[in-house]
């Protein structure tokens, strides 16, 4: 197991949230077809989600669900990232495996990764698998990554006041779901899974009374 790599638990979310306690707002980057690179502000937390890191050069988190999204990052980009958030049993051909721990992903990630490994319940694995000393997500309003960062950012960063999202809940006038940057990365979107992509996005606006707005 890599030294270099610091798992924080519950007890420790103090550090995480001192350490990014200057941003008053964040920007989300998914893979829809809105997905773009913008400048940064001093006062801007940038979360990317999965391969959305391979094109943004000064990310904060990273946030991933499943474990197959790791071997499309680009090693490099592992360097300077602060942060990776994972759920404790982190997916596999998305689905939730009980043998598949943030352990795995920590033997992925040994020989490029020295930053922060936050791990969470994942809301659809409780009361299966439910651990004390990690942290569970607020409104538990589970559909996508993109709805983790969201839950995330609001939920123990609450100096965040906004987030605005590029690449999510917004397809293109061909009716195309994904960025041309991941047309080998897809997973799988259609009409129906983004309008219930919006009504949960909308559920966690609601939990936390913050606007979240879809460029």
């Amino acid at each position: 197991m890599s030294e270099n790599i610091k798992i924080i638990k519950k007890d420790y979310m103090n550090v995480i949230q001192e350490l990014f306690s200057k941003f008053k707002k964040a920007v989300v980057f998914g893979k829809g077809p809105t997905f773009k690179v913008i400048e940064k502000d001093e006062d801007t937390l940038f979360c990317c989600v999965n391969e959305t890191i391979n094109y943004i050069d000064d990310c904060d988190i990273l946030v991933i669900n499943d474990i197959e999204k790791f071997s499309n990052i680009i090693p490099s980009k592992f360097t300077n990232l602060k942060c990776i958030l994972i759920p404790y049993h982190i997916h596999k051909n998305a689905k939730f495996d009980k043998n598949l721990t943030y352990n795995d992903v920590i033997m992925k990630l040994k020989d490029y990764f020295n930053g922060y490994l936050i791990v969470h319940n994942l809301a659809i694995h409780i009361p299966k698998a439910n651990y004390d000393d990690f942290i569970t997500l607020p409104s538990k309003v589970v559909y996508s990554t993109c709805h983790t960062s969201c839950d995330f950012i609001f939920g123990f960063l609450t100096n965040i006041v906004c987030i605005d999202t590029y690449g999510f809940g917004i397809s293109n006038s061909d009716n195309e779901f994904y960025n041309e940057s991941f047309k080998n990365n897809k997973a799988g979107c259609n009409a129906k899974r983004l309008r219930i992509l919006i009504t949960r996005m909308n559920s966690i606006k609601q939990y936390y009374n913050k606007p979240i707005t879809y460029k």
